[in-house]
């Protein structure tokens, strides 16, 4: 990814430049640079340890990075800093409440740490999240969805412009997974600009408009969802002479790689989206192609695919890499 210019810089909800991070002689952050536009559901998708975290923490100032620069809102962001009052509101560790206190109680206190907050405020926070109702009763008598919702109402509190979520599903059942998925939809859509970090592909897919994704500290690949899934250049073939076919594909300058599946059938991959040419060539080999069909793709096989064939930029990149 291009860094960004001044205009993008300005205008952009998140915009990261050359972000590293490395602790000791190992990396967890690499020469990340990132862009995050108003309105979007931005997920950062990677396995455990693959730096998410720790760029979430630089983003919301928590860790001084390395190197590199983050903007939001226009504003360089420093340790302990913010974009402006009201602008980020940020669920970075896992929600811990007071079991005795109830709901409404743990929210006054906790968002009344970074700013005086009314009830008014309080109430809207709660609303958002389907708490109201239940606020008056004890975190200890809440299911698990039940308190990650309340720890986004606290994040919700100042009604950010911005609203950064480390793992927001972390732990959460089918029941609570849908309550946060509608969430976040539901408060993209009154103009929020949500960024996530999840290793979860299938909620990722559900929820985010745009997604990047990181491997062993860097972005490896970014776009929208729906370009994501079309740059899966998979076919599923369905032949009449499987040893014909494996003779032909494996002659083929157009084939990056292929596997048999079935009696009769094989999956292969394409240098390029040519299906025609992918089809002519077996044909012209003398196989019988009973059926070509491109292979329909979620945001995990993609994933997959693209973890598998990254190669470090750079000797020892990415968590546990070693640092020059």
């Amino acid at each position: 990814m291009e860094q960004p210019d001044l205009g993008e810089l300005m205008s952009a909800a998140v915009a990261v430049s050359e972000l590293s991070k490395r602790y000791g002689r190992k990396w967890a952050v690499r020469g990340l640079d990132l862009l995050v536009e108003p309105g979007q559901i931005y997920g950062l998708l990677g396995p455990n340890g693959a730096g998410k975290s720790t760029t979430i923490r630089m983003l919301v100032g928590l860790i001084r990075p390395t190197a590199g620069e983050v903007f939001v809102w226009g504003r360089k962001i420093g340790v302990n800093g913010v974009a402006e009052d009201g602008a980020v509101g940020a669920l970075v560790e896992g929600p811990a409440f007071y079991e005795y206190f109830s709901g409404y109680r743990n929210l006054a206190m906790l968002a009344g740490l970074s700013k005086k907050v009314s009830e008014t405020e309080l109430e809207w926070a709660l609303r958002q999240v389907r708490l109201w109702g239940r606020h008056r009763d004890r975190v200890g008598s809440y299911s698990h969805g039940m308190r990650q919702r309340l720890a986004i109402a606290q994040a919700l509190v100042p009604r950010p412009r911005l609203l950064v979520l480390d793992e927001p599903a972390q732990g959460l059942d089918p029941q609570g997974l849908a309550e946060v998925r509608e969430l976040l939809k539901k408060l993209a859509a009154q103009g929020t600009t949500v960024l996530l970090s999840s290793h979860l592909l299938h909620e990722v897919e559900q929820i985010c408009t745009h997604v990047g994704v990181i491997v062993k500290g860097e972005l490896i690949a970014s776009g929208t969802v729906a370009e994501l899934l079309a740059s899966d250049d998979r076919y599923e073939v369905t032949v009449a002479d499987v040893q014909a076919a494996t003779a032909a594909l494996a002659q083929m300058a157009l084939v990056r790689e292929f596997s048999q599946d079935g009696e009769n059938s094989f999956t292969v991959w394409l240098h390029e989206d040519e299906p025609q040419q992918l089809n002519a060539g077996l044909v012209n080999a003398g196989v019988g192609v009973k059926g070509l069909r491109k292979r329909r793709t979620a945001l995990e096989d993609v994933y997959l695919q693209l973890a598998a064939d990254e190669q470090p930029l750079l000797p020892g990149a990415g968590e546990g890499g070693e640092a020059p």
